[in-house]
């Protein structure tokens, strides 16, 4: 580590003289990421929007197959506001293995996670961590998103997302130490320069104390956002859908009949029970539809792809649809009113069925009458409580 030091001017105008420090352990520099995320320097990283963060797992097992047990297991897994996936492999300057050998353990960790990760077992390691931690999860995440309160369609969105750009390979991977070797920031540069979706950077975190007054600094530093990087990598905007926007894009994909019956859907329940939210997404819309009673109810969502999307994944959350039997419930009635059958598996997820199920007015007609339903047993289930 190179020898450096930076001053403090103290409330008696006294300069303390701060010397940079090695880590006693890489142990200390884990905890310190655990506890304070912001040590990854998203401010560096995207100066117009900051990156923000939680830490998802320490240790997260990675498997080398579909349904296989973990093979390896990465230092940290984070997630940001926008819902990008972040790898972090921690290491000090003493580690020989900072040098090469930890870029092909991250290629390695990389390569398997967004190829066998279930969402689930990333929604479920988020869960257990902050209940162990003693916080409400909901809230931690509401405090990422910006938003109030829990807000189903928001929080569904942004699991959604995560899935999507792990799927999609558009991943983050970080190398943090406190000191990142010219040998590796050489590998940084070039490999964040040459991968087009992924994002590869190294942090260093610079320790400087002084223990005559009992004082620690901690000084972050983003390595690799080369010129090129940046511009290639600029995120892209958010697309707010509306009304107009939405049924415009059902015409020129889907057509006027179809336009006229997702219209029709919308004004029909657009009416007062139903509180409708828009979808942000870039290349499709969507709209949400849910009932707000003591808890939000996520119901089902439109689709400009021609889906109408069946939100089990959450109803599952709340009674009284947390009961399975109830929501076989469901299962039956799109079956006997609208010729939809969905597995028994697809009961905890969120299928879909096409809008061309919805073309008659009896169909629409048996569709409101599923829903009126489902609404109907909340009411019974809040009201009893």
């Amino acid at each position: 580590m190179h020898n450096g030091s930076i001053f403090i001017i103290k409330e008696d105008n006294t300069l303390v003289k701060m010397e940079e420090t090695s880590y006693d352990s890489e142990e200390i520099l884990q905890k310190l990421l655990d506890s304070y995320p912001d040590l990854l320097a998203g401010d560096q990283m995207n100066r117009d929007s900051p990156r923000r963060w939680i830490p998802i797992a320490r240790e997260f097992g990675i498997p080398s197959g579909m349904n296989a047990t973990s093979q390896w297991r990465i230092d940290h897994f984070f997630i940001d506001q926008d819902s990008i996936p972040t790898f972090i492999e921690v290491k000090r300057s003493s580690d020989t293995r900072i040098r090469r050998e930890v870029v092909g353990q991250m290629m390695d960790y990389a390569a398997n996670a967004t190829k066998y990760w279930p969402i689930e077992s990333i929604q479920n390691a988020f869960t257990e961590k902050y209940v162990k931690d003693g916080q409400d999860s909901i809230q931690v995440l509401n405090d990422l998103l910006d938003i109030e309160a829990e807000d189903e369609a928001d929080i569904e969105e942004f699991w959604s997302k995560v899935q999507e750009n792990l799927r999609n390979g558009k991943i983050r991977m970080l190398f943090v130490a406190d000191e990142i070797p010219e040998e590796l920031r050489r590998i940084i540069e070039f490999m964040n320069d040459q991968m087009t979706k992924s994002e590869v950077l190294g942090i260093e975190i610079r320790q400087y104390l002084n223990v005559d007054n009992n004082l620690k600094t901690l000084v972050p530093q983003v390595i690799g956002l080369t010129s090129n990087a940046i511009l290639t990598k600029k995120p892209a905007q958010k697309h707010q859908w509306n009304e107009e926007l939405f049924m415009n894009e059902i015409s020129n994909k889907l057509g006027n009949e179809a336009r006229e019956v997702y219209q029709d859907i919308f004004n029909h329940l657009s009416s007062g029970t139903y509180r409708i939210w828009y979808g942000q997404g870039q290349k499709s819309g969507s709209i949400f539809f849910l009932y707000d009673g003591v808890n939000s109810h996520n119901l089902f969502c439109m689709w400009t792809y021609g889906a109408f999307e069946l939100q089990f994944q959450h109803l599952k959350f709340h009674p009284p649809f947390s009961d399975f039997e109830k929501r076989m419930e469901f299962q039956t009635k799109l079956k006997e009113l609208l010729g939809v059958e969905l597995t028994d598996d697809s009961l905890n997820k969120r299928p879909s069925f096409s809008w061309e199920k919805l073309k008659t007015e009896e169909a629409r007609k048996n569709f409101y009458e599923i829903l009126e339903w489902a609404v109907k047993e909340i009411k019974i289930y809040e009201k009893g409580v």
